[in-house]
């Protein structure tokens, strides 16, 4: 018998972290939005790495093997959470590695197309409509301006997850993924330099 419960832990931990995005948006950031520039972004930046984060851990259960990090989570994105393969590969590469890496969201360059894309980063749809929120925009042939909204990058990942753990709950091999996956994304392995 499989527990119903299985991966109901991804949808408790995407619950906590919309909570603080909510709390941190509507009792800091909307309050001084007429009357401060700043915005939060380093704040703002934090929370989308906390979401790239969790769809990374979601992505490596459902794959269940250590298949490299960044073609194992466009899959499940395209699987489960948005269409546009393009806005996939530059949300990951930017919001998942660049931003992890050098602290702040920078350009990149595809050294394939010489293709530039950059970034528009919104905390709601209140700054970006929902219907802009991962779209790639085109300014030029050599520009794309990737959209994005946390509180609706929130709304995609609770989608994804769900139709991901309602699969979790029927499929055999998905559930052994899951359970293979479990206890090495649970206690982490490292060595000290001693």
């Amino acid at each position: 018998m499989i527990d119903k419960g299985l991966g109901a832990g991804f949808i408790k931990d995407l619950d906590l972290l919309e909570t603080e995005i909510d709390t941190v948006y509507w009792r800091i950031v909307k309050p001084a939005w007429d009357v401060d520039t700043h915005r939060y972004p380093n704040t703002l930046y934090g929370f989308v790495m906390d979401c790239f984060a969790a769809l990374d851990v979601v992505s490596r259960h459902w794959e269940g093997k250590d298949r490299p990090r960044t073609p194992r989570m466009r899959d499940f994105m395209d699987k489960y959470v948005a269409p546009d393969r393009e806005a996939n590969d530059v949300a990951i590469q930017m919001w998942r590695h660049t931003l992890m890496h050098t602290g702040k969201p920078r350009d990149l360059l595809d050294s394939r197309t010489g293709i530039r894309y950059r970034w528009l980063l919104h905390w709601s749809t209140e700054q970006l409509p929902r219907s802009q929120h991962m779209q790639l925009q085109l300014p030029d042939p050599k520009m794309r301006i990737l959209n994005l909204a946390l509180t609706e990058l929130v709304k995609d990942l609770r989608t994804g997850f769900n139709a991901y753990i309602a699969e979790l709950r029927t499929e055999t091999v998905l559930q052994q993924n899951f359970f293979l996956t479990q206890s090495e994304v649970e206690l982490q392995p490292f060595e000290t330099r001693r």
